[in-house]
């Protein structure tokens, strides 16, 4: 009687540190799911960021080559009435 009293109660110890193993892993677990969920909401925060810039961009391009037809019209404009203003003082 007293061996298996002796038996279980190392059983029992056992148990309770694999318990104690089972609970502090499931606190890390828990703790790198929040990490993770963290880390998820920064990644789209600067993938949102990184879209917002890259509309920016986009339209900076659009706004430059609108700029540079305008500049080549103009400068076409201007060697033209250039030319008639030359052809009338002739």
């Amino acid at each position: 009687n007293s061996k298996t009293t002796e038996d279980f109660e190392q059983i029992r110890k056992q148990f309770d540190d694999k318990q104690n193993e089972v609970n502090h892993l499931m606190t890390v677990i828990d703790k790198i799911k929040a990490i993770n969920i963290e880390l998820n909401n920064k990644y789209k925060h600067i993938e949102n960021e990184l879209h917002e810039k890259q509309n920016e961009v986009n339209n900076l391009q659009s706004t430059t080559n609108e700029l540079k037809q305008t500049s080549t019209t103009t400068n076409k404009d201007y060697e033209q009435i250039q030319s008639q203003l030359n052809e009338k003082r002739k």
